[in-house]
């Protein structure tokens, strides 16, 4: 019997027991004190669905979802992901089982597979969701209005205020949806009749155009251009702070463009307004008209990132007008519509028989995990963490505030007092009780300079609490490097040398070489480690290499004071927010406090609140061997539907070798993600009494490719197995698998070596 017939044979049978309650999680799945609910694993793969949904399945394969999480653009935009707040949208779990208008969560299989199939179709407890119910059908859809709504859409389309904008519109008034412009109904090849899976938007030219009206004309001597939001039912542009849209006009054959006007939501650090056009809004952007000018062009281009011009493929023109200014009354051409831009995401008919289908695993151990683990207890931690901020030290009254403000602004910002007060408010900083405060505020400054000396002044009076925002800056200096060096240097008169790897690293960059050279010695001697008179840049960067990696190990900080609890505290609160920039900071920040935050965090661990435990077991992972005293509070978590994949990869990365009889019983688990994570945490656990176990996994070619490289990874470190990680090299020469994914885990292999 060939693996498909078999998948759809085992489809069937799995939906008579679902019908009978006998099923894993019984009528409705395994649910959590939270609500959230466990998918079954009948289907964890869009591959899954290309038998019978060809035609939709080829719409989708290329579209902008499939592609959300390998999209070059996408990558450059979120720095390769290491922002990671841009993950839980581009490699969503399903929105059902997250809950439909709450925030996704990401998840880390299948990476090919973006926005997929299941991340809309897969119901709370394993159901396919869709328009009808049809039970005589392979994957037996069941009808869910959710699968037509706003909600679905909004989980994601809502971070940058999508779905807000669209309910301010006469479109939510009448009931015109997402679905009316992003998946308008079609027929089909074979006569099918349905919504289309291009999902076209940003990147289709037609839909643009469809979304303003763009006209001009010349009024009292003044050239003006005219752009109404007719179609969008949102802004234009709208969803993310890299698109753009310019009013350009040119005057003659032969000038230059210039710019009239700017649509666009700005990001956070740029002092500019948001200038994106609201629905039934229109704007007039203006210009002189030189002197003996004949004539003018006019046009609207745009950019899906605001940093290219024309001729990039991520530049096209919407609409252009022809001014002929020779006559007293001057005369403004046909709209015309330019050509438009080559696709850039070709979207090839494929052969489903060219489709390797996994085999579903039919050996289920998650019960026997569960029966092993101690209980899971989650009760409610926003109270008490609110408590923790109440109970900081309180600020300085306002007044009081104000001359701190005064004060530090004369010490630091250039031209705010005469050199000479400058001084001596510099040197009386120690004596003023609240300064770190003010300063702190200055470390978001919009001139780097100040910002840079916000730290260095931060880091001598050695404030503990300063600590927290000092870690923040770490994330958004990428593109300061002497402040980055003058944050990461402050940051080591508080013990935390998160910042070390930004100092090597500017290092060897000729323009930033000295200060990063200087800052380094002043490190090595306050650590213990003196470099001598005259040290090498190698030999400063591997004594600094070396500090930092000792630090990883074992995250040696002050115990935290009164108020850094608090802001430890507050971070953690902002981790059950919806917008993802905050959370993203919170994780950050809290990743990089070594131990500091591991007593609150494991607190978090126990909470009911599904986006606070799982972003605080998140956190733990991150931090490692630090954070090894939150082992107890993880295990119970293998047993959590939400969160045990998560549980799985944070017990390999702290080195609790507990978890290796339950990590052992995953591989067997019918859960995609917890097979693959238990696969990949047994190498680093050091379990050599699973590599058997390992390699049957390894060996069988129908298991999924994500838990075959998780096998391999943990095989070549614990058997120092050369074939498996040839095998992953292959992989990666060959581009068969996430190159990311690929690339760490060789390094890692290489490095324990």
């Amino acid at each position: 019997m060939s693996v498909l017939a078999r998948m759809v044979l085992l489809a069937l049978l799995v939906g008579l027991l679902i019908g009978f309650g006998l099923f894993v999680g019984g009528e409705g799945g395994v649910a959590s004190s939270d609500g959230f609910e466990g998918a079954s694993p009948r289907f964890h793969s869009s591959a899954q669905c290309a038998e019978c949904h060809r035609d939709v399945w080829n719409e989708w394969y290329g579209s902008h979802h499939q592609i959300a999480y390998r999209n070059p653009e996408v990558r450059a935009l979120s720095d390769d992901f290491r922002n990671k707040e841009c993950q839980a949208c581009h490699l969503p779990r399903p929105v059902a089982v997250t809950g439909y208008a709450k925030r996704t969560l990401h998840r880390t299989t299948l990476p090919d597979e973006g926005v997929s199939c299941l991340t809309c179709h897969l119901g709370k407890s394993g159901e396919i969701l869709g328009r009808n119910t049809v039970l005589d059908a392979p994957c037996q859809p069941i009808a869910s209005p959710a699968m037509t709504s706003v909600s679905m859409c909004e989980s994601c389309h809502n971070q940058h205020g999508t779905t807000d904008q669209w309910r301010a519109t006469p479109f939510a008034e009448n009931g015109t949806d997402c679905n009316a412009c992003h998946m308008p109904q079609l027929e089909r090849p074979r006569g099918t009749l349905g919504r289309s899976h291009v999902f076209a938007g940003s990147h289709d030219v037609g839909v643009l155009r469809s979304a303003v009206r763009f006209d001009a004309r010349v009024e009292e001597g003044r050239l003006v251009v005219e752009v109404e939001n007719v179609g969008a039912g949102h802004h234009f542009p709208t969803e993310e702070r890299s698109r753009a849209a310019d009013v350009e006009v040119r005057f003659g054959d032969s000038g230059e463009w210039q710019r009239m006007h700017r649509f666009r939501l700005p990001y956070r650090n740029e002092p500019l307004p948001d200038t994106t056009l609201a629905f039934g809004a229109v704007e007039h952007a203006h210009s002189d008209i030189p002197e003996r000018a004949a004539s003018a062009v006019v046009r609207l281009s745009y950019r899906l990132t605001p940093f290219v011009g024309d001729g990039d493929p991520r530049s096209a023109v919407l609409f252009e007008r022809f001014v002929d200014l020779q006559g007293a009354a001057p005369v403004v051409g046909e709209l015309r519509l330019p050509p438009l831009p080559e696709v850039s995401a070709f979207r090839p008919t494929i052969d489903p028989e060219e489709i390797v289908v996994p085999e579903d695993v039919t050996e289920s151990a998650d019960a026997g995990v569960a029966a092993s683990l101690p209980a899971l207890v989650l009760e409610p931690r926003l109270a008490r963490l609110r408590a923790v901020v109440d109970a900081a030290p309180p600020a300085p009254d306002e007044e009081r505030m104000s001359t701190l403000r005064e004060l530090v602004r004369a010490a630091l910002v250039p031209g705010a007092a005469t050199a000479r007060f400058a001084r001596l408010a510099r040197r009386g900083l120690p004596d003023e009780p609240g300064a770190f405060l003010a300063l702190e505020e200055l470390l978001v400054h919009e001139r780097a300079d100040v910002r840079s000396l916000a730290a260095y002044e931060l880091g001598r009076l050695a404030e503990p609490a300063s600590v927290v925002p000092l870690v923040l800056r770490l994330k958004y200096e990428v593109d300061a490097p002497e402040t980055m060096i003058w944050v990461a240097h402050a940051l080591t008169r508080f013990g935390n040398f998160a910042g070390l790897p930004e100092i090597v690293r500017w290092m060897r960059v000729v323009d930033t070489a000295e200060l990063a050279g200087q800052r380094a010695i002043e490190i090595c001697r306050d650590a213990g480690e003196d470099p001598g008179e005259a040290p090498s840049w190698d030999d400063l960067a591997e004594r600094l290499q070396r500090l930092h990696a000792t630090w990883l190990a074992d995250g040696t900080m002050p115990a935290p004071d009164a108020l850094t609890v608090a802001r430890i505290a507050r971070h953690l609160i902002e981790l059950e927010a919806f917008q993802l920039r905050g959370v993203d900071e919170a994780r950050f920040t809290l990743s990089r406090l070594g131990g500091q935050a591991v007593p609150l965090l494991r607190e978090a661990l126990r909470a009911s609140e599904p986006y606070l435990r799982t972003h605080a077991l998140e956190i733990v992972r991150n931090l490692g061997a630090p954070a090894v005293a939150a082992a107890p509070e993880v295990v119970p978590l293998l047993g959590d539907e939400l969160t045990k994949a998560d549980a799985a990869r944070a017990l390999g990365r702290l080195g609790a070798p507990i978890a290796i009889p339950h990590l052992v019983s995953c591989l067997r688990a019918v859960d995609l993600e917890l097979r693959a994570a238990a696969a990949g945490s047994l190498g680093p656990l050091g379990a050599t009494s699973a590599i058997p176990e390992l390699r049957a996994v390894f060996d069988d070619v129908s298991q999924s490719i994500d838990v075959r490289v998780q096998a391999a990874f943990s095989l070549a470190l614990l058997k120092k197995d050369t074939s498996a990680c040839e095998w992953l090299e292959g992989l990666q020469s060959r581009e068969e698998y996430h190159a990311p994914t690929l690339q760490e885990l060789i390094d890692t292999i290489r490095a324990r070596r």
